[in-house]
């Protein structure tokens, strides 16, 4: 369905139109929440590939200023990651600062 939208976008508008950006936008939060049901199939709960994909899902509302949502998938990720790495790893520090700055806005 979003693949024909941004088709037919793509037929009628300028390459830059908002509109085609938007169908990039919609196709790539159904291919990430595509993965994620994958992810969750083959891997254990606490997978960081698991982990990454609801992080990426999170990023993805965030974009879209679906701030709730995202740091729902945003935490997640966080809770996750928490498990699998230690306490200082430099990819749980960026997790939260990006987790915190969502939370203050």
């Amino acid at each position: 369905m979003f693949e024909k939208t941004l088709e037919i976008h793509l037929a009628a508008q300028l390459p830059k139109h908002p509109e085609i950006a938007q169908s990039y936008n919609n196709l790539a939060n159904v291919l990430g929440t595509l993965a994620l049901r994958i992810y969750r199939e083959v891997y254990q709960p606490g997978n960081s590939r698991i982990a990454s994909s609801l992080f990426n899902i999170g990023l993805a509302y965030c974009r879209e200023n679906r701030n709730e949502i995202s740091l729902n998938y945003m935490q997640q990720a966080f809770d996750i990651q928490l498990q699998v790495l230690s306490h200082g790893d430099e990819e749980i520090e960026n997790m939260q600062e990006k987790i915190i700055s969502i939370k203050q806005n």
